[in-house]
Formats: structure tokens, C-alpha cells, sequence
């Protein structure tokens, strides 16, 4: 029988039910939950499509919230990281 370290089954099994897990020594993230808190009123018209190599990708449902998020991503990396005390370069918008 093969080992596999927890995180990996668990990572595993949460990619499976569709949600966007980052896991590391510190524990797991649940980036759906946390930008939900951290977007404010854009949590209606956004979610987190996955977490890769330090940059959150995010799906906006229209353009005029597209823009606002655009406006807002300073801000919102920095309240992610201070959320999260987790290592965020970027935030990808797209529809």
C-alpha cells in the first residue's frame, strides 16, 4: 500500500466536491469562504474559480462588478493576506 501524506487525500477529496482548498503546514484555507467575508456586497457577483501558485483567480458574473473589483484589488489582496496570513501576489479577474 502506498502513503500519501493527509493533505494530499484531503486535497484530493475537496478538488472532487468542488471547492478550492489551499493546504500547507499552517492548515487549510477555504478561499470561498474567506472572499465571500473579504468582497463585501461583490461576494453576489463573484466567487473563487481555484488558488494557483500564490494567485487567486476569480470569476465575475458582469462587467460593471468586473470593474469595481479591478478598482478595489490593492485592497482586497491586502485584507485576504491579513485574513488569511497567507502569501497572495495577485488576484485575476475575469468573466
Amino acid at each position: 500500500m502506498t502513503e500519501k501524506r493527509i493533505s494530499e487525500i484531503l486535497s484530493s477529496v475537496l478538488s472532487g466536491i468542488g471547492t478550492t482548498p489551499d493546504i500547507s503546514r499552517s492548515g487549510i484555507v477555504d478561499w470561498d469562504k474567506i472572499w465571500a467575508e473579504v468582497s463585501g456586497e461583490g461576494k453576489r457577483f463573484s466567487y473563487v474559480r481555484k488558488m494557483d501558485k500564490d494567485v487567486l483567480y476569480v470569476c465575475v458574473k458582469n462587467s460593471a462588478w468586473l470593474l469595481e473589483m479591478k478598482k478595489n484589488k490593492k485592497d482586497l489582496i491586502q485584507r485576504l493576506k491579513e485574513r488569511t496570513g497567507k502569501m497572495l501576489k495577485d488576484i485575476k479577474f475575469y468573466r
